[in-house]
């Protein structure tokens, strides 16, 4: 019989932090809507656009395979459990909400109900919900806990 010689070992690689802290840029009060957001959005694939407070502009990196796949996993639990009677709205990583200090912010995962939406917004309007009732941030090896505990505190 005859057997493949062993596979060598990976030589160990070292893990290094890329510099992805969030890039902060004051501004003035409103002065970028979440329509500026969208379109700087859509322009810049691989970043995340968001407002904190009514005068900060936070840049972040998207998510990569991991943590794609971990929201995925949530996102597809919360559309499963809206369509076996609890309603509302399930929404990802392109989705604005409005948190209650005026901020932009994106969620990676998030449910609202139709009553907090329809208050918010209406049905129909493709702009922010309201602050979601149920809200998932997935933290990956390059964010800063504090920075995402900063975030979660303004929804």
């Amino acid at each position: 019989m005859v057997s493949a010689p062993p596979r060598p070992k990976a030589a160990p690689r070292a893990i290094v932090r890329p510099c992805v802290d969030p890039i902060r840029i004051p501004l003035p009060d409103d002065a970028m809507t979440w329509e500026d957001l969208a379109k700087l959005r859509d322009a810049n694939p691989g970043y995340r656009f968001e407002r904190y407070g009514k005068n900060e502009l936070v840049i972040t990196m998207g998510s990569g395979w991991n943590s794609d796949e971990r929201a995925a996993d949530v996102l597809i639990d919360l559309g499963i459990w809206k369509r076996s009677g609890a309603g509302g709205h399930v929404a990802g990583s392109s989705a604005y909400t409005e948190g209650d200090d005026g901020s932009l912010l994106i969620a990676d995962a998030a449910w609202i109900s139709d009553e907090r939406r329809a208050a918010f917004r209406g049905e129909a309007d493709e702009g922010p919900a309201g602050v979601p009732e149920f809200v998932v941030e997935i933290v990956s090896w390059t964010d800063d806990i504090a920075d995402q505990q900063e975030k979660m505190e303004r929804w």
